[in-house]
């Protein structure tokens, strides 16, 4: 039998990746998250796989998205959202550069869309801001 390559989890492996590079990337009391909590913080990051494929037998190229949401006041913060989704599109641009997520090789990184205005019809009193990624991870063999 061939040898099985088994791809990592892209949202868990960008949330976590997020909630490590948070203070110094974002300040702290951010969080990151791949579902959203039954209650908000004021400032927060959405994960979402929404696509890709699988561009060879080594590599899966995720399309993911990621969700900026911040509110100041009880009232939504615009410019904390918009300004949290560029930092967080440049360091996932940095990425590809680095090589590597948390030990898992990133061979390339590629933005599809964003940051936009994405209002959260279940969350008004939050500002929310929406980039999309595509990004070339390495599989293992298992």
């Amino acid at each position: 039998m061939a040898e099985l390559i088994e791809f990592p989890d892209a949202e868990d492996l960008f949330r976590r990746g997020i909630d490590a590079a948070a203070p110094e990337l974002l300040g702290p009391g951010v969080t990151a998250y791949v579902k959203l909590p039954p209650k908000f913080s004021d400032l927060m990051v959405l994960v979402t796989r929404t696509g890709g494929i699988a561009r060879d037998m080594v590599t899966d190229a995720p399309m993911l998205s990621f969700d900026c949401y911040a509110r100041s006041g009880g009232s939504a913060d615009e410019g904390e959202a918009v300004a949290m989704a560029g930092r967080l599109r440049s360091w996932c641009a940095s990425l590809e550069r680095d090589g590597e997520l948390l030990g898992v090789p990133v061979y390339e990184v590629t933005g599809v869309g964003g940051p936009y205005r994405n209002p959260d019809p279940r969350a008004p009193e939050f500002a929310r801001f929406t980039f999309t990624i595509t990004a070339a991870l390495r599989g293992q063999v298992i």
